[in-house]
């Protein structure tokens, strides 16, 4: 069994990337006519993974209202510590802290999904079929999903250090894991985001 565990607790920028200020989360935006969240679970479900858990924070209200509207069955996790995160270097300084919440009671297999990366089917069974006992999944820039197998799980729960692709991606390094590269795409680099205009 494989357990999805999708971030989506921290605040929109707009920075670079052009979306407007004091946007709703960014696994609520719509990307070739589909709301990520929805388009995540709807790969994930394909796949064959059910158990599907998302980390909230920043305007959560608005994901518990897209969750119950779509009935997407959704379990949702609040991470206390997002309002206070700050931006730095090597990404957001707390961003750990939405994976070990994520990660609370879970004993099994896990995915830990970025809120804002546009899944592909092919990508994600490829993913899952994978033996290694840790995959860092780079589609589009840079790190965007990993699966961890329980037996790496226990370390992975005591994983620090600022930022959670770095982080990760080193994490899954050190523990026999592999990088897997695969279509998938970070909306933040892609104009046709409806959010945008």
């Amino acid at each position: 069994m494989v357990i999805a565990v999708i971030l989506a607790a921290g605040r929109t920028l707009s920075g670079g990337f052009g979306f407007p200020e004091d946007s709703k989360p960014k696994c609520l935006f719509h990307f070739s006519g589909e709301v990520l969240l929805e388009r995540q679970v709807e790969v994930l479900r394909e796949c064959g993974v059910s158990d599907i858990r998302v980390v909230v924070g920043y305007k959560k209200e608005m994901i518990e209202e897209f969750n119950e509207k779509m009935k997407l069955g959704l379990k949702l996790i609040f991470n206390p510590t997002w309002e206070s995160d700050i931006l730095e270097a090597r990404g957001w300084v707390k961003a750990i802290d939405s994976v070990r919440a994520g990660l609370r009671g879970i004993e099994d297999n896990v995915l830990v999904i970025l809120g804002d990366v546009w899944l592909e089917k092919e990508g994600l069974k490829k993913t899952l079929q994978d033996t290694h006992p840790c995959v860092s999944v780079w589609g589009g820039h840079g790190a965007q999903l990993f699966k961890v197998s329980k037996e790496k799980l226990p370390l992975l729960k005591r994983l620090e250090g600022p930022g959670h692709n770095w982080p990760l991606h080193e994490f899954c390094m050190a523990n026999g894991g592999v990088k897997l590269v695969t279509k998938m795409h970070d909306i933040d680099y892609y104009r046709q985001t409806d959010e945008r205009k």
